[in-house]
């Protein structure tokens, strides 16, 4: 697997049009509400990976969020995360761009989001390490990265683990798969690659990169959502953990997150969170689709 694959299933316009409709119908989920209120102040730079066509950013934009900057790697959800920003009348800026190798200088963000799995949507371990570097790059020394992952660990799924990793060291495995976690999903939007790590595998990733990981938190935990936004939850299959993270030098010294619910210290890593909430579209943006 590899990205230019990877970026033709986010360039199919199903996959397109099930993004703009995320974006559109679903907006920013109560649970990424309740994390980015908490890390974030509206004064903040902050910067969005793998924005898709701009659901995060718009929701974040509602809130009073005006310091955003979102990148894609597909060109095709840039236009439409443009177009509809455009046509609300928000000065979001979108941009295509790679996350392992980001075009801004260093020091340049308060805070980095790589919403909806999209840092385990990136092919190869050394990528997704390549990704972490840059973002940990263009991080002020005290600002915050937030990113949301799946978790093999979970008992819903703890099975079939043990059945994956048993066909891998048997060498019965998915050919299209390179890496022990890879999963490809055939769904109604398109096909969808995805990462799914262990925690060990997380925690030994951010603690070689430098990010000290201060807290985990279950999306579950956070927010009850909707349908429309369970229903976006479980495209894949899969429903996602979250992170997030800060530089090591800066955490040593900091205290956990105080949230309004059951919450982890897990001194000395990254905060893992997802955050959600109701984003409220233009009446006339949803009979666009």
């Amino acid at each position: 697997m590899d990205g230019k694959t990877v970026r033709g299933f986010f360039s199919d316009p199903v996959a397109v049009k099930h993004y703009v409709n995320a974006a559109i119908k679903v907006g920013l989920w109560k649970s990424e509400e309740a994390v980015f209120t908490q890390i974030f102040s509206k004064q903040d730079t902050l910067l969005e990976c793998g924005c898709g066509a701009g659901r995060i950013g718009i929701g974040l934009w509602e809130l009073g969020y005006t310091g955003l900057m979102g990148i894609d790697f597909c060109k095709e959800m840039i236009v439409e995360a443009r177009r509809l920003s455009q046509l609300l009348g928000y000065g979001i800026p979108f941009r295509q761009g790679d996350a392992t190798s980001l075009k801004f200088e260093a020091d340049l963000f308060d805070g980095v989001i790589f919403g909806f799995n999209g840092l385990m949507q990136i092919p190869k371990a050394e990528n997704r390490k390549k990704a972490l570097k840059e973002i940990k790059r263009v991080l002020k020394e005290d600002g915050y990265f937030v990113f949301t992952t799946h978790d093999q660990s979970l008992l819903k799924r703890r099975e079939f683990w043990i059945e994956e990793k048993k066909r891998w060291e048997e060498g019965n495995q998915d050919p299209e798969l390179e890496e022990y976690g890879d999963r490809l999903f055939d769904s109604p939007d398109g096909r969808i690659f995805m990462h799914i790590p262990s925690v060990k595998e997380i925690k030994e990733l951010l603690k070689e990169v430098g990010f000290t990981l201060e807290q985990t938190i279950l999306r579950s935990e956070l927010a009850n959502e909707p349908p429309e936004v369970r229903q976006c939850l479980t495209r894949s299959g899969w429903l996602p953990e979250h992170i997030t993270c800060r530089p090591s030098s800066v955490v040593e010294n900091s205290s956990a997150l105080q949230w309004p619910g059951p919450s982890f210290a897990i001194p000395p890593f990254c905060l893992l969170m997802n955050r959600l909430a109701t984003s409220t579209m233009l009446p006339a943006i949803r009979s666009l689709i």
